[in-house]
């Protein structure tokens, strides 16, 4: 599950990060490990399709890194 502006979205895929300086954008990486899934939110419904597939089937495996986990501060 995501949430982007206080709305919710349900995908199947073995991992996501959102894209853009807005995370206007989400890739799902998908569970084959073998295609990107990338969803434009500003024009999402409520039966999301992906606006952009990538399948790189035949390059090998494909990984999304999402960035460092955030950190916890003292408080």
């Amino acid at each position: 599950m995501y949430e982007y502006k206080n709305r919710q979205m349900y995908v199947s895929g073995a991992s996501g990060a959102f894209l853009g300086a807005q995370h206007q954008y989400l890739a799902i990486l998908g569970n084959d490990g073998a295609t990107v899934s990338v969803y434009d939110l500003a024009r999402i419904g409520p039966n999301p399709a992906a606006a952009l597939v990538l399948d790189a089937s035949s390059t090998g495996a494909l990984n999304i890194f999402s960035g460092p986990q955030p950190v916890s501060q003292p408080a």
